[in-house]
């Protein structure tokens, strides 16, 4: 009974062994064929985007715009905050601009704040 389970042992370290250097010598086919056709030197980019950053901040604007609520502006400097619509940081001591409505807020810096206002400017009034 364990010679037999020895054997099958055997077998499998054997197979494993075998596996493990056929493993090995792929590996080192695939490092020669990189190297040789040097694919691997182009530098991967991933995440762009058509559209530039000005169309961006205008988009998440008008998302915000969208949600029928009643705003109100709040204007401060500020505390090193960063701007919800172009992500840059908005320095200590400069003007940061809030917008808030009902349920949500939102942060902007001097330029994004223009491009509020001239979203806003275009939004359909609610007014009866």
């Amino acid at each position: 009974m364990y010679s037999e389970l020895i054997a099958l042992a055997d077998c499998t370290l054997a197979v494993n062994h075998r596996l493990r250097v056929e493993a090995a010598a792929l590996r080192a086919d695939a490092n020669a064929l990189m190297m040789r056709y040097r694919g691997h030197w182009f530098i991967h980019l991933s995440g762009g985007s058509d559209t530039s950053p000005d169309e961006t901040a205008r988009q998440i604007l008008r998302d915000f715009l969208s949600s029928g609520q009643t705003l109100k502006s709040f204007v401060g400097p500020s505390r090193g905050s960063v701007c919800k619509a172009c992500g840059t940081t908005i320095k200590p001591g400069e003007i940061e601009y809030d917008v808030a409505g009902e349920t949500s807020e939102i942060r902007l810096d001097g330029a994004c704040h223009r491009l509020f206002i001239e979203e806003s400017a275009d939004r359909p009034s609610t007014a009866a």
